[in-house]
């Protein structure tokens, strides 16, 4: 992996602006999937519509991003089976005889997600000091550009 002193500044940055804020972005994007299923009835939409769910909760109550729906969804045991069936078949419809179980499983993980992102250890907000590094280290990268010919290698650069 290529990586420099910039990219392992953003790196140690980012965890600071991990927020309970970022349960809103789930929300919207679980409403969006939910819709996709809805006009599709497709498979991958089910999958997406689950995982984004269970990704904003683990997020919420452990600050940490997993997105692996196979490590996520243990909770429901039809996910592994839905999740082999995409590897056959990327866009199969979903199965008719689980969309009841989908629907009451992902009204009860948006509740979830709820109730993670009002008891969730993570701030409202970025702390001052993060963002005020972070403006620092964009102004500098950026400077760095403008005053250097744009065929020089930039500072950050391995």
């Amino acid at each position: 992996m290529l990586t420099g002193p910039l990219h392992v500044a953003l790196k140690e940055l980012a965890p600071s602006f991990v927020t309970s804020g970022h349960a809103h972005h789930y929300l919207g994007f679980a409403t969006s999937q939910e819709k996709l299923f809805d006009r599709t009835g497709r498979l991958k939409a089910a999958l997406y519509w689950l995982r984004v769910l269970l990704t904003g909760e683990h997020l919420m109550r452990t600050g940490e991003l997993e997105t692996d729906l196979a490590v996520l969804g243990t909770s429901l045991p039809y996910v592994a089976e839905l999740i082999e069936m995409k590897r056959s078949a990327e866009k199969g419809p979903f199965p008719a005889e689980l969309e009841q179980r989908l629907r009451a499983d992902a009204a009860m993980l948006r509740g979830r997600l709820e109730q993670a992102r009002d008891a969730s250890p993570l701030p409202a907000h970025p702390a001052e000091a993060a963002v005020t590094a972070l403006h620092e280290l964009v102004v500098d990268a950026r400077l760095a550009t403008v005053e250097r010919p744009a065929t020089a290698a930039l500072p950050w650069r391995p």
